[in-house]
């Protein structure tokens, strides 16, 4: 399996929400983006976008954006779903809530298979939430809840 890491970074959320587009990159309703889907996590009803939810509301999360060419094996997060992803267009950003350009990459493949990873900055002493989010193609498939806290508070 090849990976290439996009990105990785400390960004600074507000909301708790940042977002990954192709194209333009407007603005995403967080509504339009979940509509139809019982996660609150990732949301992928908007066009050529995530809509990716974070625990912290506001202040740094370290961010992992990894590519793959094949599903990866599933790591132990405390919060995992998977979704669908149709790019746009092959260029990429990640965002935050107030438009600020986190990374930059490029897909190649029409469609995706998202997966978005939570872990908590009380779990091993950590200061700041992780993230991650993989990519890999695959055809269009319904959103999967692989691991949720049932306390969780996504939104």
């Amino acid at each position: 399996m090849t990976q290439t890491i996009s990105f990785v970074g400390n960004v600074p959320v507000h909301y708790a929400q940042i977002v990954l587009v192709s194209g333009a990159g407007d603005f995403v309703d967080p509504l339009v983006a979940f509509a139809g889907q019982r996660n609150e996590l990732c949301g992928a009803g908007v066009s050529g976008a995530l809509f990716l939810v974070t625990a912290t509301h506001t202040g740094d999360v370290r961010i992992e954006i990894r590519v793959e060419t094949e599903q990866p094996k599933l790591a132990d997060w405390d919060e995992v779903v998977e979704v669908s992803y149709r790019p746009t267009t092959p260029s990429v950003t990640l965002l935050g809530w107030d438009g600020e350009v986190f990374a930059r990459f490029e897909l190649s493949a029409p469609s995706y298979r998202a997966r978005w990873s939570r872990q908590g900055p009380r779990e091993q002493g950590r200061e700041l939430e992780r993230c991650r989010l993989e990519l890999w193609p695959a055809g269009v498939a319904d959103e999967e809840i692989l691991r949720l806290r049932p306390e969780a508070d996504t939104r």
